[in-house]
């Protein structure tokens, strides 16, 4: 077995490629509005927000005993997202339960496209993220899945989800 290394050096690195993606593949415009998932999707929506500049939320996903729940921290309901470009932004993909708990939620809103960016995904989690989102893109698709923190030389996502909202400046809708 060969070893394969980290694809990312750290989750601002993840950003910085996700950035280089996202310029090739879906480039966001105007009326894309960015969602990051909490913690982890904080550092990597910073770099690519700093590119774009987007209107910013977050997403607060809560793995309790009895399920999975989501809360859309920067708006009070999902009314205002119907028909704009969604833009939700991961650290990676492990088990995908966040991804699809995140996704499945903002279909609701009726966005006019869902597309879910991540620095790192699994190949065999590709195919069932777009059953939830119209778009994936990854610029890091490794064949076999393994633990997130193996992608990453040095991997340090916020603690919590208040440390997370701490590195996200002026969440909300312009």
């Amino acid at each position: 077995m060969r070893f394969r290394g980290p694809a990312c050096l750290d989750l601002e690195d993840g950003g910085r490629q996700l950035v280089v993606a996202l310029a090739a593949t879906a480039p966001p415009t105007d009326d894309t509005i960015m969602v990051a998932i909490l913690p982890g999707g904080a550092p990597v929506a910073r770099v690519v927000r700093e590119t774009y500049n987007l209107d910013l939320l977050a997403a607060r996903v809560d793995k309790g005993d009895t399920g999975i729940s989501v809360d859309i921290v920067g708006i009070s309901d999902l009314r205002p997202l119907a028909g704009r470009r969604l833009l939700v932004i991961d650290d990676g993909v492990e088990s995908g339960r966040a991804a699809r708990a995140v996704l499945d939620c903002l279909r609701y809103a009726e966005p006019a496209h869902l597309t879910f960016a991540v620095p790192i995904c699994p190949a065999a989690a590709t195919h069932e993220l777009l059953h939830f989102a119209d778009q994936l893109v990854a610029p890091h698709r490794p064949a076999t899945a393994r633990p997130l923190a193996a992608e990453y030389g040095h991997f340090a996502p916020p603690a919590d989800a208040a440390a997370a909202l701490a590195l996200l400046d002026g969440l909300g809708l312009s």
